[in-house]
């Protein structure tokens, strides 16, 4: 909740240069429906499951920001919403 802030004006600023993915663990649909509308996150949300687990590995952190470039490489790993928003503003 605390990065919520820094997310949204992520995406408000730079969603035509970047794509967020929120990334839920365990909670059911309803909830995270609940959540995403109480909080405006109005980027997609998807359920965490294998096929992240074998992309990423074990993810035991959520938050996590995962940074890649436009050729779907990976570039960061475990970046703060505001570090993003720093190495982006520094690009234009």
């Amino acid at each position: 909740v605390k990065q919520i802030p820094d997310l949204k004006e992520l995406y408000d600023k730079y969603n035509d240069k970047i794509v967020i993915i929120g990334i839920n663990e365990k909670d059911k649909i309803e909830k995270v429906k609940a959540f995403t509308k109480q909080f405006e996150m109005n980027w997609p949300q998807i359920k965490y499951d294998e096929q992240i687990s074998k992309s990423f590995g074990e993810v035991h952190t959520f938050p996590l920001g995962v940074l890649f470039d436009q050729n779907g490489r990976l570039i960061g790993y475990g970046i703060e919403p505001k570090k993003i928003i720093t190495v982006l503003s520094r690009s234009e």
